[in-house]
């Protein structure tokens, strides 16, 4: 039987002991974790590498990441014709009047259990003549350690706005809490932002629920077969956003009304390229109508995009964890 020692004892190869002392060695021998910082660059230039492989490069002295252009990695397929939704439920429309493109790898279906790397996540528009993607994103959402979830979403025109903030607590019945400006507000007033938790549905539902003080209720939840088929082209996997609200009916009593504003699909033809059917957390294409917001002022209506944004962020960071 083969022995080894450490600290002076003795150990058998094997043995539990021995699978400790590797994943303690790992854990002492990883370099301390860099603040994850967003370079400015030339994105209207191609990217040297292939179009299907997009990467952020990271200096190994400065610890810096480096954003690649994006406008040439979408497939052909994907910029050739806008999502079609059909709903199959009777009295739903939905149209959509924004779109955004999410671009994350996320994380293979198999990988090591650590944090993965604190890699900006930039959000650009989609234009709705050619369906292309701009030169610089509209958003960027940064993760400032590796340890935490925690994350800011901020204007890609202006790093240092901050629109919204996600904050991960540690431990058991302790939500993520999404912090934004109300509406016609300026995004600067930190001190007069609302702050709100996003919870599941029930134990074991995927699907979240949130409410946010000025703009109501909404809920993330994971479509069903029939919703995927009636989303041309089709969608490996299609979350959708709801407007949650109260509706009386006769008896006194109140129904739920659930009223679609957005959805996130996730195909051969929208998610990021270079990840897989398989991965988790993975960017997509991000439709919302805010159609029920078009008497609101541009700040009103740029209030929704960011809640939107930075709740469906969550659900990718849901993916990555489970």
């Amino acid at each position: 039987m083969i022995e080894h020692l450490h600290n002076g004892r003795q150990y058998e190869t094997g043995s539990p002991w021995t699978f400790i002392l590797l994943a303690r060695t790992l854990l002492l021998c990883r370099s301390p974790v860099a603040m994850a910082t967003y370079v400015p660059k030339d994105l209207s230039r191609p990217s040297s590498s292939s179009s299907s492989k997009p990467f952020i490069n990271r200096d190994q002295k400065t610890n810096e990441y480096e954003l690649q252009a994006w406008a040439n990695s979408l497939s052909p397929a994907s910029t050739s014709s806008p999502l079609a939704f059909s709903s199959p439920a009777p009295h739903t429309t939905f149209t959509a009047t924004a779109t955004l493109q999410i671009q994350t790898l996320g994380k293979p279906c198999f990988s090591p259990p650590v944090p993965f790397r604190p890699d900006p996540i930039p959000v650009f528009d989609v234009d709705p003549i050619n369906h292309t993607l701009p030169s610089s994103p509209r958003y960027i959402s940064l993760r400032p350690q590796r340890s935490s979830g925690s994350s800011q979403l901020v204007s890609g025109d202006d790093h240092g706005k901050v629109l919204s903030t996600t904050t991960y607590r540690w431990g058991p019945g302790k939500p993520p809490v999404i912090s934004l400006p109300p509406p016609n507000q300026p995004f600067s007033d930190q001190e007069s932002w609302d702050t709100f938790p996003i919870t599941p549905v029930s134990l074991l539902s995927r699907s979240q629920i949130f409410r946010h003080p000025q703009l109501g209720t909404f809920s993330w939840r994971y479509a069903s077969r029939s919703e995927r088929r009636s989303l041309d082209p089709k969608a490996r996997s299609l979350l959708i956003l709801e407007r949650v609200t109260g509706v009386a009916v006769v008896g006194g009593k109140t129904e739920e009304n659930r009223q679609m504003v957005g959805m996130f699909a996730r195909g051969e033809e929208t998610r990021t390229p270079g990840s897989k059917v398989s991965s988790a957390g993975n960017g997509g294409r991000l439709m919302l109508d805010l159609r029920l917001w078009e008497g609101e002022e541009e700040e009103g209506k740029e209030v929704v995009v960011v809640l939107a944004v930075t709740s469906v962020l969550v659900m990718l960071k849901k993916e990555l964890d489970r």
